[in-house]
């Protein structure tokens, strides 16, 4: 049988520990409280005094009910954070619809084209390729809307990435700068929370 430090640890972290057998535990507690009692006392056991739930050690170590909240927390984030590839998914596609234009339209394609399609979950080079995708375009648009950026584009850039809709756009303040790239931070950190998991 497991002792109770594997079966806490087990609890904690989710997994199904089938060594444990409650009944089974709870006799080898009031076995071993019954032990103790007769040592302490020095005589036999005629008949059982009451007991408390404090007094069956491995019975309460197992039972434990302190923490609940900030184990309840642990669980919820783990979820959230297991889920990481979905929510990759989504700004994903949250980012064609936010700032449309070529620049964007890699991450539906690599969505629809190749994730979703993968019998498991993605391998790790395409969550590579992603992070490192998200990373230049965060660095375009970065640069795009340098101040001094003005100064090397020709005037006919205005109108090419207009019609060809780049998705590169030159924003005037930073509130605007910030919500222009909002969807590749977002990506990005995203992946980051799968990686951290996988």
């Amino acid at each position: 049988m497991a002792n109770m430090e594997e079966i806490r640890n087990d609890n904690f972290s989710g997994k199904q520990n089938e060594g444990v057998d409650l009944i089974e535990l709870i006799k080898l507690d009031l076995d071993s409280y019954l032990n103790r009692w007769e040592d302490s006392h020095g005589e036999k056991m005629e008949e059982w005094p009451k007991i408390e739930l404090a007094d069956l050690r491995q019975t309460t170590d197992f039972c434990k009910w302190d923490n609940i909240m900030l184990n309840c927390v642990t669980a919820l984030t783990q979820a959230l954070i297991s889920n990481t590839q979905k929510l990759a998914y989504f700004f994903m596609l949250l980012s064609i619809f936010t700032n449309a234009g070529l620049i964007s339209i890699i991450y539906p394609l690599a969505v629809f084209g190749y994730a979703l399609l993968e019998e498991t979950r993605p391998s790790r080079w395409f969550w590579r390729i992603m992070l490192y995708y998200s990373i230049s375009v965060i660095c375009a648009k970065c640069i795009m809307n340098l101040s001094y950026m003005d100064d090397f584009l020709p005037e006919s850039y205005a109108y090419y990435e207009s019609f060809f809709n780049l998705g590169l756009h030159n924003v005037a303040n930073s509130y605007e700068m910030f919500t222009h790239m909002l969807p590749e931070i977002l990506i990005l950190t995203s992946i980051l929370f799968n990686e951290i998991i996988s």
